[in-house]
């Protein structure tokens, strides 16, 4: 009697694809199963991350060891993610001024406040110095 093989389940496929995506040697890879495989990796939400309303699809998930996704989130998504809140609230608050007529603005503030000059030294460059 002739077994057939079965269909690889998508879970097989899964890992190997992570398996040949990350270059995994197949001395390691035989000695783990498709579970262990799969829990080395963790998805990354790129190029439009979750918090920005990327979706949870395959063309917007990147596989990535669980270390390495989680220093890539800390380090630059977190505060690319701020950034690009503060500058798009500047943004709107700026469109908002402008749209606001001329006579309704809050005056205009200095932005560096200025010192003025030591009275001591204007003193001492306005004497007509003597030549030797």
């Amino acid at each position: 009697m002739t077994t057939r093989n079965r269909q690889p389940t998508l879970k097989n496929k899964l890992a190997s694809t992570l398996l040949t995506l990350w270059a995994i040697p197949h001395e390691h890879a035989k000695q783990m199963t498709d579970d262990q495989v799969i829990s080395l990796f963790e998805f990354d939400h790129w190029p439009i991350p979750y918090a920005e309303g990327g979706e949870t699809i395959g063309s917007n998930l990147l596989p990535m060891f669980i270390g390495n996704h989680r220093i890539k989130t800390r380090f630059t998504d977190v505060p690319g993610i701020a950034k690009r809140k503060r500058v798009r609230r500047a943004h709107e608050d700026f469109v908002r001024l402008i749209a606001t007529p001329r006579d309704e603005r809050p005056p205009k503030k200095r932005s560096i406040a200025s010192r003025g000059f030591d009275k001591r030294k204007r003193k001492f460059n306005n004497r007509k110095r003597a030549h030797p």
